[in-house]
């Protein structure tokens, strides 16, 4: 193996997967460049999308009229067309492997790579297509023939970032001798280090240093569960006026009628909103929280923030996910609650506000353990590993047909 192509269609910075794409691409061209193998990456060019708006007329329009079997045929056309453009591309640099990052739209690359005979490794994010928020009408079989069952057949080998995802498409492949391994995402640990100090930040945002800081980072999506978060808040600070919430992320059009909570008088003066902040900034604002929450997650994703979070020393709060429970042991890496449960959450965080020693050992423990199994380092070699047991089948099926 000498040439490994990574291939990702992510391009808006203000999106988790932006910070992925560009951490792991970093990493793993380290890892290659110790073994002395060539390293590209094929990605689009970076947009700021200024968080999400509403659609104007024209897209609203656009969208009505690919309910009707457009939105396939649009699909087999790009796919087609940039199945051509990658083709190239892998040519002009002699590719001997491909990995890539799937999405229900991103089989051209899949494609291009079997129409030269080169091994494609996918990774997996997230189950099948979500759900659009509109009844699309599908041509006949395009359900199947864009479902990530058919791109796991279709290539070479799979990761998923958490075993709870890796899990859900075992089947599919079964009885196949091509598992879906389990690689969690990772984190850089001299950019998230507890030695950076939060008071500048706290300062700027006039936030007492004497508070106990309760923080989020993220989009405000209904899915992250600020509502939640705001309920639980709003009983601690009633019983706890030395608590303050800190939220680092921008409103979405989708984010509901929920977000005027905040805004209510009995939490509005204890909470700060700090806007979007870009991703080499974050550590900043993490510096500054005494407590980080996951309020809520999908069953199968492995949340970036708490990486982060782990990575900056905070105590932290949260869901009590399967990919959760993998990174995080109750009662010794933070505090875990049950999915919904707004008095779970407001328990760990009266728990953790009211005793700065177990914040402390909590944040300690979670630095510890991300350092030892969850770097972008660590999640590097782990794919490269699995790269190379696919080339090493690979030439072991050459020998075995020679």
């Amino acid at each position: 193996m000498k040439s490994i192509v990574y291939v990702h269609y992510q391009q808006c910075e203000r999106d988790g997967s932006y910070v992925h794409t560009r951490m792991f691409a970093r990493e793993f061209g380290r890892v290659c460049d110790e073994v002395g193998i060539a390293f590209n990456v094929l990605e689009p060019n970076v947009v700021d999308e200024g968080g999400v708006s509403q659609p104007s007329s024209i897209q609203r329009i656009k969208t009505a009229i690919a309910r009707y079997f457009v939105s396939d045929i649009k699909a087999l056309i790009v796919q087609w067309l940039q199945m051509r453009k990658e083709r190239r591309q892998l040519l002009a640099v002699n590719a001997d492997m491909v990995l890539t990052r799937y999405d229900w739209n991103t089989l051209s690359i899949i494609w291009a790579a079997r129409s030269l005979n080169i091994p494609v490794v996918i990774e997996l994010n997230s189950p099948d297509e979500e759900d659009r928020g509109l009844k699309f009408y599908r041509l006949p079989g395009m359900t199947h023939f864009f479902s990530t069952e058919r791109a796991l057949l279709l290539s070479n080998g799979a990761f998923a970032v958490s075993e709870a995802l890796a899990k859900f498409f075992r089947p599919a492949l079964a009885p196949s001798d091509k598992p879906v391994h389990s690689i969690p995402n990772g984190v850089c640990l001299e950019q998230f280090t507890p030695r950076l100090g939060g008071n500048p930040i706290r300062q700027a945002l006039g936030i007492d240093e004497e508070r106990v800081v309760i923080g989020f980072v993220g989009s405000f999506a209904p899915w992250h569960g600020l509502d939640l978060l705001f309920e639980a808040f709003a009983r601690l600070l009633a019983e706890n006026s030395n608590v303050h919430l800190l939220l680092v992320g921008q409103p979405r059009p989708d984010s509901g009628a929920w977000l005027e909570r905040a805004a209510a008088p009995d939490i509005a003066p204890s909470i700060t909103f700090a806007g979007h902040v870009p991703a080499e900034d974050v550590n900043q604002y993490l510096a500054a929280m005494d407590i980080t929450v996951l309020p809520n997650s999908a069953w199968y994703c492995s949340p970036l923030k708490v990486f982060e979070y782990m990575a900056m020393a905070t105590a932290i709060v949260a869901v009590g996910t399967e990919p959760v429970r993998e990174m995080l042991m109750d009662g010794r890496d933070g505090m875990l609650f049950e999915q919904g449960s707004e008095d779970g959450l407001y328990s760990a965080l009266k728990r953790l506000a009211s005793d700065s020693e177990l914040r402390k050992s909590c944040g300690e423990a979670a630095r510890a353990r991300v350092a030892s199994e969850y770097t972008w380092g660590d999640n590097a070699h782990r794919v490269f590993e699995l790269l190379q047991s696919v080339e090493d089948k690979k030439r072991a099926l050459q020998s075995a047909a020679v």
